[in-house]
């Protein structure tokens, strides 16, 4: 890891950014680092790479990211957290575009409902 770290730390020293404002992901262009990467650029190689490992559907980084927040939503992550990783500012679009009901938590709702059943117990001890 640590080899990793100082190979990047040594590359950037030696790269010229030609915007102000740094990138997570950059590529090279004649040379120079910092420009952002499309949207296109980063969706055709995802449509690249998922041909080549036999994947037959359209995908696309959209597709990712709502597969991603539908995960989140999935494993009980709170819709404030969900709501700024997406860097959402409004609650009810939050909701609205990706926090719909999966089957996954229909089924997991359904079966939560009725273990809670099955040791409620039903005794009328103590209510008359």
């Amino acid at each position: 890891m640590e080899l990793l770290v100082t190979y990047l730390e040594n590359l950037r020293k030696n790269i010229v950014f030609l915007e102000e404002d740094l990138f997570l992901f950059v590529y090279l262009k004649n040379g120079f680092c910092g420009y952002p990467l499309t949207k296109e650029y980063v969706n055709n190689k995802i449509k690249k790479y998922t041909r080549k490992a036999g994947i037959e559907k359209n995908m696309s980084s959209h597709k990712f990211r709502h597969t991603h927040v539908s995960l989140m939503a999935e494993a009980g992550v709170s819709l404030p957290v969900i709501q700024k990783r997406v860097g959402h500012s409004d609650r009810i679009l939050t909701e609205e575009i990706y926090l719909h009901i999966t089957s996954d938590m229909n089924i997991d709702s359904v079966f939560l409902l009725d273990e809670l059943l099955k040791n409620k117990s039903w005794s009328n001890e103590g209510h008359k």
